[in-house]
């Protein structure tokens, strides 16, 4: 293809052979009447698929949960099995939102996962009786999984790890739940939740210590002290 059949750009004086009517370096209008081919992938296709994909998905779930919740109200006019599919259903439409619509690290996205996950187990315990095993064992399992994989994280980032330290102080605030649980009754079995807090404490102070006088300065520019 000659340079003359091309699209010209008249501010940056250069032939554009893509298939499109403004320039990419400056935005102005392309002269002439030349159908160019897409020579960049097309992401805007690829993102009208996933998010189609997306709307059709929330619309399976509460569709499905709106069906199990007349279905099961019609047979007794009390609501049963079907709180499981809700809980399930929202479960998995927050999850499918956080990772494909979200744009938080995968940090913020890996701890709002896990109190999605604590919250959704914690309601089908609820629901078979509360048994207590979400406050005994799912909780303080989360708070271990997830500081394990932010010391995994910063041993792999090591350059950035002063950005895990505000959630490093997240952590030992969340680990004190389980013991205020089981102070308050709610738990029977804090063995687990006082490992969960000693882990996070550990983690939180090494950081600090090991850091030395740039962990410190991150405290003080985060925290305002």
């Amino acid at each position: 293809m000659k340079e003359k059949e091309k699209n010209r750009c008249p501010a940056c004086q250069v032939y554009i052979n893509d298939d499109t009517h403004f320039c990419p370096l400056c935005g102005s209008v392309l002269e002439g009447e030349y159908q160019g081919v897409n020579t960049y992938p097309d992401v805007k296709g690829h993102k009208r698929i996933i998010n189609l994909t997306y709307r059709i998905m929330v619309f399976i779930a509460v569709a499905a949960s709106l069906l199990c919740v007349t279905i099961d109200f019609m047979r007794d006019y009390r609501l049963q099995w079907s709180l499981f599919v809700v809980a399930a259903s929202l479960y998995a439409i927050y999850i499918t939102t956080m990772f494909i619509k979200d744009n938080k690290s995968y940090k913020s996205r890996l701890f709002f996962a896990a109190v999605a996950t604590v919250l959704f187990l914690s309601s089908i315990d609820y629901l078979v009786g509360f048994r207590r095993w979400s406050v005994n064992y799912v909780l303080p399992v989360a708070i271990i999984v997830v500081e394990l994989f932010y010391v995994l994280m910063m041993a792999l980032n090591f350059r950035n790890w002063q950005s895990y330290i505000i959630l490093e102080c997240g952590m030992v605030v969340v680990s004190l739940l389980p013991i205020v649980l089981a102070i308050a009754g709610i738990s029977s079995q804090p063995l687990l939740g006082y490992i969960a807090l000693g882990l996070s404490l550990f983690v939180f102070l090494g950081v600090v210590i090991i850091g030395g006088s740039r962990a410190r300065a991150e405290l003080s520019r985060r925290f305002r002290v």
